[in-house]
């Protein structure tokens, strides 16, 4: 009897031992699978939002989410779908629908990584997008401050990445805390002296607050970046100073040589700089003629007022110019011709008007 019990509990026993390691074999295969099937959602996925098939790519990455929930690197290209599925709507409802969906994600990402620096300035971009959709003063208010919040959060968690350094910074500028912004873009110039947008800032700084020197020595540092980052053999500029005129930085210096410190030698490097990039800017060689008016290269400021006008012909000013060059060299009825076509849209000019009439007069031809 006793041996027949022993027996019975032997046998459950080793059965119990099978289910279980049937189930840990499951578990095991499962726990395999898993990643295996959330990666081939995440592949499909990001090639659906390369292909800007945003609400297909969300389907796989859900499905991705919900099997690998701890797997954040698969997040961000769910962020992305939903900020530009708001970017597409005009219904500001609905902007505001997908955005809270990116701050959900990335609040969820910050659970589970509260560190990342990169979360933390993601979900700062997307507290300034709820910002411009808010439409109430105190929803706009908390969006923004959160905003900061997040900004400040990135650039201590990494203190030296400049590129947070630079959002913080924008951030407080835009705030009005201009010092504290200040600080924050020098320490991006000093963490990288390519980083031209901190440069670019500064340069903005200071030319408000009328410090010109300041603002020519910080887009000078643009400069440097720019033409370390020039390409000699196929004629182009490095991406990271943005095709090599970062916001038309070069143009801007070259107005402050003129202006400010009028050195007419910078200022025609310069314009012909800027011209590299965009040779049909009107004002760049309206400007780049006057340089050379300036300069007493009066053939070639010629030729750059009317280069402009071609591309331009609204531009009065260029034709008054054009009226003293002229005569300045003896071509007087050039001068009349242009004198009169400024007058067309210019006739209150008293100045211009008495110059015309003097040259009538001299040359003994009155109209």
């Amino acid at each position: 009897m006793v041996n027949s019990v022993e027996k019975k509990l032997s046998k459950d026993t080793r059965i119990i031992i099978v289910i279980i390691v049937l189930i840990m074999v499951a578990v095991g295969y499962w726990q395999i699978l898993l990643p295996w099937m959330s990666e081939k959602n995440y592949r499909n996925g990001f090639i659906a939002n390369s292909q800007g098939q945003y609400l297909a790519s969300i389907s796989f990455l859900d499905k991705c989410i919900q099997l690998t929930p701890w797997e954040t690197y698969y997040f961000i290209t769910q962020v992305r779908n939903y900020e530009e599925l708001s970017r597409q709507e005009k219904d500001i409802d609905k902007q505001k629908q997908w955005l809270v969906k990116a701050r959900d994600l990335y609040t969820y990402m910050l659970n589970i990584n509260p560190e990342n620096p990169w979360y933390w300035n993601g979900i700062a971009s997307i507290y300034l997008s709820l910002f411009n959709v808010s439409q109430t003063a105190e929803e706009r208010k908390e969006n923004f401050d959160l905003a900061g919040v997040a900004y400040k959060n990135a650039a201590e968690a990494d203190q030296l990445n400049p590129l947070f350094q630079m959002s913080y910074g924008f951030y407080l500028h835009r705030s009005g805390e201009t010092d504290e912004a200040i600080k924050l873009y020098q320490k991006c110039t000093e963490l990288d002296d390519w980083f031209v947008e901190a440069f670019y800032r500064l340069a903005e700084i200071e030319l408000a607050r009328g410090n010109y020197d300041k603002a020519i020595e910080h887009l000078e540092g643009i400069a440097s970046a720019d033409r370390v980052n020039y390409y000699e053999p196929g004629k182009s500029y490095g991406g990271w100073v943005k095709g090599g005129n970062f916001n038309n930085y070069r143009q801007k210096l070259a107005e402050l040589y003129f202006s400010h410190k009028k050195d007419m030698a910078k200022s025609i490097e310069y314009y012909k700089w800027t011209l590299e990039m965009n040779d049909s800017d009107p004002l760049a060689w309206k400007g780049l003629g006057m340089a050379y008016h300036q300069d007493n290269q009066l053939e070639r400021a010629i030729y750059c007022y009317k280069k402009s006008i071609s591309l331009n012909p609204d531009q009065e000013d260029v034709y008054k110019y054009l009226s003293y060059l002229y005569y300045n060299i003896g071509l007087v009825n050039s001068s009349k011709e242009n004198f009169n076509r400024y007058f067309k849209s210019n006739n209150n000019d008293k100045k211009a008007r008495d110059d015309y009439e003097k040259i009538n007069a001299f040359t003994g031809s009155i109209r």
